[in-house]
């Protein structure tokens, strides 16, 4: 298990208090990752990352992790169950050298090579990431197909905020947040809270099999969509035809 959290907004015009914020908002998730604390700051955008260090134990599976080009930035929680093959299958169809053994180098490598949509359609596993793309100024935010980890997010007058937990959103946003009733009362009657939403009405949560995505410009998110990259009842239909 490890944690992640990142920051987009114009409020923090200097780079120092851009900086302890993530490393604050790392803290409060220091029991997801007492390995290392990573951060990555770019003008108005910081990812903050606490590891448990499962697969590569070395320093080179730290994160953020930024891919060979420099044109992405990965903040990862989870596994990627078929990272051997894909990695057999970059080195033999893309000719890729790999400085660690880590299956988020592996994925990082693959979402360079071919795409975020394309390399969301070969892995297999359970995962919450955020994903930095300098080139086309914009952030991707994505869970796996059945939302076996979390990720939160807030945003709201053109800044964002996300994270593995509530905990740390309610360091930076310093307002009171709504409680949100209607989850409230789901939590009461099913045991756990639903996927459209949070303890927080503002807090929400992304949806599984679906990637979030923000373009931002001088600190400032600018728009946002969700795309989806698998559908159960499709998935279902498809097996069944296929019987």
């Amino acid at each position: 298990m490890c944690g992640i959290n990142g920051i987009i907004s114009d409020s923090y015009p200097e780079n120092g208090f851009l900086r302890r914020t993530i490393h604050q908002m790392n803290d409060e998730i220091l029991h997801r990752g007492p390995d290392s604390d990573g951060i990555y700051i770019d003008k108005n955008l910081a990812f903050g990352f606490r590891r448990l260090a499962i697969i590569d134990l070395s320093p080179r599976g730290d994160q953020p992790m930024i891919s060979q080009s420099g044109r992405f930035v990965i903040v990862f929680n989870g596994e990627i169950y078929n990272f051997n093959k894909l990695r057999d299958f970059l080195k033999k169809e893309y000719s890729v050298s790999f400085l660690g053994t880590s299956d988020t180098e592996v994925f990082l490598t693959l979402i360079e090579k071919e795409g975020l949509t394309k390399a969301l359609s070969r892995v297999q596993g359970m995962f919450a990431f955020a994903l930095f793309d300098k080139k086309n100024n914009s952030i991707h935010l994505c869970r796996d197909r059945l939302g076996e980890k979390p990720l939160y997010f807030y945003s709201e007058h053109g800044s964002l905020y996300f994270s593995s937990e509530l905990r740390p959103l309610l360091k930076p946003l310093k307002k009171k947040l709504t409680l949100n009733k209607e989850a409230i009362n789901f939590f009461i009657r099913k045991s756990y809270f639903p996927e459209w939403g949070s303890v927080f009405k503002e807090v929400k949560k992304v949806t599984p099999g679906t990637v979030q995505n923000f373009k931002f410009n001088q600190g400032l998110i600018v728009s946002s969509t969700i795309t989806s990259y698998w559908d159960f009842e499709k998935e279902v239909d498809e097996s069944i035809s296929n019987i």
